[in-house]
């Protein structure tokens, strides 16, 4: 499956870089750091590449869009401060030409993602066009004039960027909708009669925990089970409970007090509100959970966490039962989404398209890479 470097879109960096204190991208400064042993500077860098050549250097085609050297180290950028990438990580011809690949991947998705969201005429959120400017502005600021201009990158190019990729959201928000729109069909007819309940549980463990309510644990991380004195003795105390819960409701307190009578027994930490359905459980919980009415406390199930009382809240939780499929369906919609990314790929012919492999022998990427690192451009670096 394919690995997506933009796991932050520019947009989503620049939404971060706006918190960020900007003291090592003012572009007239110089700010030094050490690469390599060697002193590194915003002002020492010099001319990478020129603007005329980025700009009129076509690497590959695709349709009426041609995609330049600029838009490559426009996204270079993104790829070396997404992945915090140093410079001895491209160390060797091999790991250049890897991130070099995975760049040109990128623009690809992202060239086809935009054309698509074209072709659909996907409505962008008015607010994320409105902000567009404002993130691009806060990317460029970020990096520095002097940075974009050693690069060939112009602001145009970075204004661009923004603006493309509020249509590639919107293109994903209407995928990930029609998809999860899809799957919520599909989970209504499997999960439609089903009823999802709302119980309270009080929980004794059948297995050790230390004086801060932690599992305890053995060297190769097993828990430690309870031996069989001390699982008799929570059974014990599990039916003690039950006793006074099954007192308080006769006395008048329809819940059974079961939440104080927890901390009482000091198994509130292992205890709580659980919301599900019949069949997503143990045998003995199943069983035991089909029988309850509203307001019924159980007899003490063991499980396989231990001695367990419940209390029926709710038979019918219909509000979380639509819950539980919508999310369900957009969780299953979310997995799915990088598949429809690939078939994108592939429908389009933009995967062999012709790539001018000549113009990318010379990326000069270890160069940004210690441009950025150098200057405490990164993710690190830029939070400090």
């Amino acid at each position: 499956m394919r690995k997506n470097f933009m796991n932050k879109s520019a947009a989503a960096i620049a939404t971060v870089l706006m918190a960020v204190s900007l003291t090592a991208c003012n572009g007239g400064n110089t700010v030094s750091g050490n690469v390599s042993g060697q002193e590194v500077s915003v002002s020492s860098i010099g001319k990478q590449v020129d603007h005329d050549t980025a700009a009129s250097t076509v690497l590959m085609t695709f349709e009426d869009i041609d995609i330049t050297l600029e838009d490559y180290y426009l996204f270079m950028v993104q790829y070396l401060y997404n992945f915090e990438i140093d410079p001895a990580t491209l160390a060797s011809p091999e790991a250049v030409s890897n991130a070099n690949n995975s760049i040109l991947n990128e623009i690809k998705l992202e060239t086809v993602e935009y054309k698509l969201a074209l072709v659909e005429e996907v409505t962008p959120d008015p607010v994320a066009i409105s902000d567009a400017d404002v993130k691009a502005q806060s990317f460029y600021d970020y990096f520095g004039q002097e940075f974009f201009d050693s690069f060939g990158i112009s602001r145009e190019k970075v204004n661009e960027l923004f603006e493309r990729q509020v249509y590639i959201e919107a293109l994903r928000q209407k995928t990930l909708t029609d998809l999860a729109d899809d799957y919520e069909a599909e989970y209504i007819d499997k999960y439609g009669e089903m009823k999802f309940f709302q119980i309270y549980y009080v929980l004794f463990p059948s297995i050790e925990y230390d004086n801060d309510n932690q599992p305890v644990t053995t060297s190769d991380g097993a828990y430690v089970s309870c031996n069989e004195a001390k699982l008799q003795e929570q059974n014990k105390l599990a039916e003690e409970l039950r006793e006074k819960a099954l007192e308080n409701v006769e006395n008048g307190d329809a819940d059974g007090n079961l939440e104080e009578l927890a901390i009482e027994y000091g198994v509130d930490f292992v205890s709580g509100t659980e919301r599900g359905y019949v069949g997503a459980y143990s045998k003995e919980l199943n069983e035991l959970l089909e029988g309850m009415e509203n307001g019924d406390i159980s007899e003490v199930v063991e499980t396989e966490a231990g001695y367990m009382v419940v209390r029926m809240d709710n038979t019918d939780d219909t509000e979380f039962k639509d819950y539980s499929i919508r999310y369900m369906a957009e969780q299953s919609a979310s997995s799915l989404y990088t598949t429809v990314q690939d078939n994108w790929i592939k429908e389009s012919g933009i995967a062999n398209a012709p790539v001018d492999t000549a113009a990318l022998t010379d990326t000069k990427i270890v160069a940004m890479c210690e441009y950025l690192t150098g200057n405490g451009l990164t993710i690190n670096g830029g939070s400090n």
